[in-house]
């Protein structure tokens, strides 16, 4: 009996000491939550379209999330996957001053570098262009955007 007895005493020290340490590393990984919540598109001429996609990024850990790369792909009408090519923030902003009835951009884009603190939640403009037309562009199935941290940690986004 008493072995039994400290058997099960030392069990429940080892899971308590065990729990102890799992909470103290909760929020020490990197990671994001992200999720699409406006895609606009734009013809720039009849074989190239602009692609400017809204996202909501929360970073729930402790440690900053610095972006490394982010990588926007599209799954087209027909099924094919199509890569996009990153724009930069002052282009966008004088193609949407070219076209004033698309509206202005909203927000900061998400660039290279750009760091996201732990604890915080903000709101990027990803413009991404693409060699299709804007109505192969608009009859898209699916939308992927990969951001990837300098750890080489990658967050998939999905949105249509």
């Amino acid at each position: 009996m008493q072995v039994l007895r400290y058997t099960l005493f030392g069990l429940l020290l080892v899971a308590l000491i065990a729990g102890i340490v799992f909470w103290s590393n909760m929020g020490s990984q990197v990671r994001l939550n992200a999720e699409v919540l406006r895609v606009r598109t734009l013809a720039t001429s009849e074989s190239s379209a602009l692609l400017i996609a809204e996202v909501r990024i929360t970073n729930p850990a402790r440690v900053p999330f610095v972006v490394r790369e982010v990588r926007v792909s599209l799954v087209d009408s027909s099924g094919g996957s199509l890569a996009g090519e990153s724009v930069a923030q002052g282009d966008l902003d004088r193609v949407l001053g070219y076209f004033p009835a698309e509206g202005p951009r909203y927000n900061e884009t998400l660039k290279v570098r750009a760091k996201i603190p732990g604890h915080s939640q903000s709101d990027c403009t990803v413009p991404v262009s693409f060699t299709i037309s804007k109505a192969d562009l608009d009859a898209r199935r699916g939308l992927e955007i990969e951001i990837e941290d300098v750890d080489r940690v990658r967050v998939k986004v999905s949105g249509k």
